[in-house]
């Protein structure tokens, strides 16, 4: 099983948040092994609903041999078809953070709950776009900046805003800067894979935050590992270097065990980050 909410919100339930994933799964074997997977590891599936028509969602993924991962995502399928409720706005006002990305905004009803949902939240909004080929638009990128209050993105994806922004002469440092400073962010964090972060804040100098050595099995995932350690210190008032320090941790432990949600232990991020303190 996997997904970027689904990865995303295992990682953060594990550890010691109280998380509820919003997503729909099919009527079928695969949605109730989903359902199943997410109950036992104590994510709060009240909001995932049970679609009678269309399938569970899947995904190809080809590994790399350097352990990048190339997806297909099939279309068409239960997650497509995510509608608003009453008791989703609720769950939605009651929380400190909404994490959101591109994919749930390929169909127009996903796209609108989610845009309904965003209006809804009084908590931070974090913005992991994880675009996908054939699964965004142009127009979703910047209308989803618009709403972000925390962003993260990969350097591929970096690469395609500055493209879409017409900001070719900026390198990552300076981007993030300037995405703090045009959408009005807290923070945007540029991951690096095995090189680590950069990070831009307002009121503070951008900080490049190097990454963690490890023998690298399976990225897939990593992304999703490094956001939920990265806001599990943010929210606990952790300064913005540590807290990418965590997030870096996270993302490199999950790159060198295979599979996307495999169990990482508290102690076992505690382990990489003090074998690696550089003091």
């Amino acid at each position: 099983m996997g997904g970027a909410p689904a990865n995303f919100a295992i990682r953060m339930q594990s550890l010691g948040h109280r998380v509820t994933l919003v997503s729909r799964v099919g009527q079928d074997g695969l949605g109730a092994e989903a359902l199943l997977q997410l109950k036992t590891r104590g994510v709060d599936i009240g909001s995932v609903a049970v679609d009678e028509k269309f399938p569970t969602g899947t995904a190809q993924v080809q590994i790399q041999p350097d352990g990048s991962p190339v997806f297909s995502i099939i279309p068409n399928v239960a997650y497509d078809y995510i509608t608003r409720t009453p008791e989703l706005s609720e769950a939605v006002r009651a929380a400190d953070f909404f994490c959101f990305g591109s994919l749930v905004q390929r169909s127009d009803i996903s796209r609108a709950t989610l845009r309904a949902l965003l209006a809804d939240t009084t908590g931070i909004r974090v913005l992991d776009l994880n675009l996908r080929p054939a699964c965004f638009t142009p127009e979703c990128v910047p209308e989803s900046l618009a709403f972000a209050d925390i962003l993260k993105l990969n350097l591929q994806e970096a690469h395609y805003i500055k493209a879409v922004l017409g900001w070719p002469q900026l390198d990552e440092m300076q981007m993030a800067q300037e995405l703090v400073r045009k959408f009005e962010l807290e923070v945007c964090l540029i991951t690096l894979g095995g090189q680590g972060v950069i990070a831009a804040q307002q009121g503070l100098d951008p900080v490049n935050v190097p990454g963690f050595s490890v023998e690298v099995i399976d990225t897939c995932g990593s992304g999703d590992g490094f956001t939920a350690a990265f806001l599990d210190a943010y929210s606990r008032g952790e300064s913005l270097y540590d807290a990418c320090r965590k997030g870096n941790a996270m993302g490199a432990l999950v790159a060198a065990t295979p599979g996307a949600t495999t169990p990482i232990s508290s102690q076992q991020l505690q382990d990489l980050l003090l074998a690696s303190d550089p003091s």
